[in-house]
């Protein structure tokens, strides 16, 4: 099975993405965003990036069903992550098919913002009609923008494109670039939200033409399709010099520190351009996740092919414990505290060896810890009394210096370094001398 970005994390690497101000969320229906940036600080030092790295992804045929489509007869590619399986349709395989038009019979019920209409790096929060999974959390309103994705959490700052974000082709989007042809709009309907892009030029690159998708949300399954239908420029065309280009999925977890939040990805999965291409779609199906069971046996008999369940009692959650609730995990007890096969006997269970990398070294720097005090204690011992048996002979040999006429003082001078010499020197002496006699004798 391949691994994903978010399952690729070593040691204590968990990508920093951003360190903001609780104050600074923003309580409003729509936000004037700022870009995501390469280097270690951005321009007012609250947000710190630090990118990660994507691996290949691996190629698989597949004969899906999605239901509300034309139905086809087979999938170019399929990756697999630990929370979605992605699936290619190109052109050749009717990737247009999985279009949904939103003028026609229906067209009243399609909302043109006016916020999102001759606008640039602004987004929008819009309600749905239904609840979404994403990651397993249930999302109750996405935040449209007008560079080409979606913003997935409630808190709202300034830095929308670093993290949990759906992106059918973020990129540097101008909607008043397009001469009154460029519009975002979208269509909430019970059990689907879709979201599309109408001919969207790139800000100071008019020339590449115009481009149009849409982002389709799913009620049931939490399922996202991706759809294409003018690409005009290949993705690798496009520049990341004022806004970053990216396509796909990301979600992170906050860890709040009195005033201070920070933002910490625990999977992204980037898709490589050259899939997104016109009449092409991509498909996402939500896969279980721990976080989606409520009651302990469900949680612990769960047997996912990804992920190891846990239960913790303290909050009554069931978690791999990474996800949007890690600080709660955390501060809550449950990395020790958890349930693991007896829902009868909550706490009888020892630490378990989390498979996340993290936690599992989190116990073996615990362990080390331990043996390292211990060793450190003993060696602080040996000094100690070293120095302090250094210190005993300095006192003396200082007093006896000062105190000639002393008893240490007489001692010294008997035995100081050129009587002892003498003395070894007639010692040698006397022994070789006894051995000539010995052989006279």
């Amino acid at each position: 099975m391949m691994q994903d970005a978010g399952r690729n994390i070593q040691y204590f690497t968990l990508t920093l993405v951003g360190l903001l101000i609780l104050s600074q969320g923003i309580p409003a229906e729509e936000i004037t965003y700022n870009t995501d940036v390469s280097s270690s600080f951005s321009s007012d030092n609250l947000v710190r990036v630090r990118r990660q790295s994507i691996p290949n992804p691996s190629t698989t045929t597949v004969t899906p069903s999605t239901p509300g489509t034309t139905p086809f007869t087979s999938i170019l590619k399929e990756d697999r992550t630990n929370y979605y399986t992605i699936q290619y349709v190109d052109k050749s395989l009717r990737g247009a098919d999985f279009w949904r038009e939103l003028a026609g019979p229906e067209e009243d019920r399609v909302i043109r913002h006016k916020s999102l209409q001759d606008a640039y790096r602004l987004a929008v929060k819009i309600p749905l009609h239904f609840s979404f999974q994403f990651y397993g959390h249930t999302v109750n309103t996405v935040t449209v923008a007008t560079g080409g994705f979606l913003y997935m959490s409630d808190f709202l700052h300034s830095f929308l494109t670093a993290s949990q974000y759906i992106a059918p082709l973020m990129a540097n989007f101008d909607t008043s670039v397009g001469n009154n042809v460029s519009e975002v709009l979208y269509r909430r309907d019970d059990d689907a939200l879709i979201v599309q892009w109408n001919n969207v030029y790139m800000k100071d690159g008019k020339d590449l033409g115009a481009f149009t998708f849409q982002v389709q949300l799913y009620k049931d399954d939490g399922k996202i399709i991706t759809v294409y239908k003018n690409i005009p420029q290949p993705i690798a065309n496009l520049s990341t010099e004022d806004h970053p280009v990216k396509v796909g999925l990301s979600d992170a977890y906050y860890w709040d520190i009195g005033q201070y939040r920070t933002i910490y990805p625990y999977h992204t999965y980037n898709i490589a351009g050259d899939k997104v291409t016109t009449d092409s779609a991509i498909i996402f199906t939500h896969l279980k996740t721990c976080n989606m069971f409520t009651n302990c046996d469900d949680c612990l008999h769960s047997k996912l092919r990804n992920f190891q369940c846990y239960w913790c009692s303290a909050i009554n959650s069931c978690s791999d414990a990474f996800d949007r609730q890690r600080q709660k995990w955390v501060t809550s007890g449950c990395v020790f505290n958890i349930t693991q096969t007896d829902c009868d006997h909550m706490f009888s269970t020892p630490t378990p060896n989390f498979r996340r990398s993290k936690d599992k070294n989190t116990a073996k720097l615990r362990s080390t810890t331990q043996g390292n005090q211990a060793w450190k204690a003993v060696t602080a011992a040996i000094c100690t009394i070293f120095l302090l048996t250094a210190a005993v002979i300095l006192g003396v040999c200082v007093y006896g210096y000062r105190n000639p006429q002393g008893t240490v003082g007489q001692w010294m001078v008997r035995n100081r370094p050129s009587e002892l010499w003498d003395k070894f020197k007639q010692w040698k002496d006397n022994e070789k001398n006894d051995g000539n006699m010995t052989q006279m004798g």
